[in-house]
């Protein structure tokens, strides 16, 4: 591809909110809908639903610090991860020198490339103000004529604010969390950023279940492209992945009580179903590791997924990846960089062939894969900016997802050079 990419220096810093008014109540309505109080024992009191409502909350908020949210109380591993992407975005912004890595190649290009700045989003409601923040990371120039702009969102490092005290966000229910990268969509579009892309990885893909909640009228909200990488199927499946025959209905079990069991596969269908005459045309790209700790095998997407998604009218693209030289276990978690496409394994001496994703070389990696088809593909991009929205996973808080989007600004830099 040729280029007229030229790198300049790159800005840093934060910006002013950007404020959303949720003059429908759409937040509240959801929080209401999903009170467990209310989906219990609607028949009583209010006094006496929040009381018998507190062991179920109690349970909830366990297992959505344990297992949704780990990065809450992290272990030494996690306060590791945590350290090493704070330091690269310290690299990347400017703040700190930078030596020469062989593990983070053309970090001096990628910071004169790029601009990254965060942006907190605040969603006013009747009695609070809930604040996402994001990390908007800009490309300078365009390459072709056709730049890219990312809106990190992680589900942490966020914030509520009632009655002038600020503390950390925590939904309080599998759709509370849902509906929140809905939000982020609803108050990008209202301050006249149009995101052509939604990029949903590991827990990230929950944004179905807020999907639930929209209506007929707000589905410009909706991008056209849709990227599930290695997204959560539901917690039924990864219960059944992750414990014992004995212990998966019970976890799967107490979840469901608390209303911390989602379903992402299964809301994305039944969204698309409920309004495919509006969403005709969109689609649905879905990147799967052979190996996933979490959602292959029995946790893995249905096979029909994508058929019948299909006969919905939507566009469908899917490809199956591995990194090699790296322990399976890992492939879940692995960056883009490093996965490539599968062209069969056997399995029960049974020869499984897979089609690569965009017709990929075996030796390409899906980082650029997808800078090609996605990014810098003017037919996914409504201007001269292809604009994606980044959910990230349970284990990622901002500089986690900004380590993890450095593949995509690495492919940006390739792309220029070719």
């Amino acid at each position: 591809m040729s280029s007229d990419l030229i790198v300049g220096e790159a800005a840093c810093g934060e910006v002013s909110s950007l404020v959303f008014h949720d003059e429908r109540g759409f937040l509240a309505t959801v929080q209401k809908s999903s009170e467990l109080g209310r989906y219990y024992f609607w028949f009583l009191s209010d006094w006496l639903r929040e009381k018998l409502s507190t062991p179920f909350v109690w349970v909830g908020q366990y297992l959505r610090d344990t297992y949704y949210f780990p990065l809450t109380h992290p272990d030494e591993g996690y306060k590791h991860n945590m350290k090493h992407a704070a330091h690269v975005r310290e690299l990347l912004t400017g703040d700190q020198p930078i030596s020469n890595s062989s593990a983070f190649p053309q970090m001096d290009e990628i910071r004169r490339a790029f601009t990254i700045e965060k942006v907190p989003i605040e969603i006013k409601t009747e009695n609070q103000s809930v604040i996402f923040n994001l990390y908007d990371i800009k490309s300078i120039q365009q390459v072709d004529g056709k730049g890219i702009r990312l809106f990190l969102f992680s589900l942490y490092d966020n914030q509520v604010q009632k009655d002038g005290e600020k503390a950390e966000w925590k939904p309080a229910t599998i759709h509370e969390l849902g509906v929140a990268p809905i939000l982020v969509l609803k108050a990008l579009k209202e301050h006249g950023i149009r995101i052509d892309s939604l990029d949903l990885f590991s827990l990230g893909a929950m944004a179905f279940e807020g999907l639930r909640h929209l209506n007929d009228e707000e589905l410009d909200i909706v991008p056209k492209t849709m990227i599930l990488d290695r997204a959560m199927s539901s917690s039924y499946k990864v219960a059944q992945k992750q414990f014992s025959f004995l212990w998966a209905p019970m976890m799967y079990g107490a979840a469901s009580s608390c209303n911390w069991a989602g379903d992402p596969e299964g809301a994305c269908l039944d969204f698309f179903e409920r309004f495919s005459n509006g969403l005709d045309g969109r689609t649905v790209i879905q990147i799967q590791a052979r190996t996933d700790c979490y959602f292959s095998g029995v946790g893995a997407y249905d096979k029909e997924f994508l058929s019948r998604l299909e006969k919905l009218g939507m566009h469908t693209h899917s490809g199956m990846f591995y990194a090699p030289c790296f322990k399976e276990t890992s492939h879940h978690a692995l960056s883009r960089s490093l996965l490539f496409p599968c062209a069969s394994h056997k399995e029960e001496e049974k020869k499984e062939e897979f089609a690569a994703l965009f017709d990929m070389e075996s030796t390409e990696a899906l980082s650029d894969a997808l800078m090609r088809e996605v990014y810098l593909n003017p037919e996914r991009s409504h201007g001269s900016y292809h604009q994606s929205l980044v959910v990230g996973g349970n284990a990622e808080n901002l500089d986690i997802l900004l380590l993890r989007a450095y593949a995509t600004l690495q492919s940006f830099l390739t792309a220029a050079s070719a």
